[in-house]
């Protein structure tokens, strides 16, 4: 995340991203952003958005089509 400062790669990646939506943006376009968080440590996937406690490790599939994705993962 960095310090306010010396901002870190999320922040700037917010900053970037929402600056060229608001220099495209038209009455005739419009933009949705969804976000996913995760933590992968020990082999083991962590959701950073999700609120409880009691954080369970989610698992990796793979879509024939898609390819892989964390089942589970919040979605904001």
């Amino acid at each position: 995340m960095g310090a306010q400062d010396c901002k870190g790669v999320i922040p700037r990646l917010c900053d970037a991203l929402f600056g060229e939506i608001a220099d495209r943006q038209t009455p005739e376009l419009t933009y949705k952003v969804e976000v996913s968080y995760m933590e992968i440590y020990n082999e083991k996937v962590h959701d950073l958005l999700d609120p409880r406690t009691n954080k369970q490790s989610l698992k990796v599939r793979e879509h024939v089509v898609l390819g892989p994705y964390v089942d589970g993962l919040s979605r904001l």
